[in-house]
């Protein structure tokens, strides 16, 4: 069990790391975007 963990996990770890980088871009977009809508509506109020 554990070889086969250990010559799978370099693979795994690469496309972990880029999907977390994906991800942590996606959620730092969306955060802008939400922050500039609160933004506007706070400006409207």
């Amino acid at each position: 069990m554990e070889n086969k963990n250990n010559t799978i996990e370099p693979d795994n770890k690469k496309s972990n790391d880029f999907m977390k980088l994906i991800i942590g871009i996606i959620v730092v977009i969306i955060s802008l975007t939400a922050l500039k809508y609160l933004a506007n509506v706070m400006g409207i109020l």
